[in-house]
């Protein structure tokens, strides 16, 4: 048991990853990355360009009570 714990503190050897672990990395972050460009893209278009009145109320600056206006519609 000892010269294996010897062998391993002594050993120059060191560990090489995979050829294809940089590249599979390089794809899965490719893939975040463009997951979350789709992402952003599509609320600005859905959210903004496509919804009058969320643009009216980021131009003057109010937004309704949601809250309120539930409570209204239950009553």
């Amino acid at each position: 048991m000892m010269f294996f714990l010897k062998s391993l503190t002594l050993s120059t050897a060191y560990w090489t990853p995979p050829e294809g672990l940089f590249f599979g990395l390089l794809v899965v972050g490719a893939l975040l990355t463009a997951g979350i460009g789709v992402f952003v893209f599509s609320f600005y278009i859905d959210e903004y360009w496509e919804d009058e009145d969320f643009r009216e109320q980021l131009r003057t600056g109010r937004v309704p009570d949601y809250a309120k206006k539930n409570r209204l519609a239950k009553n």
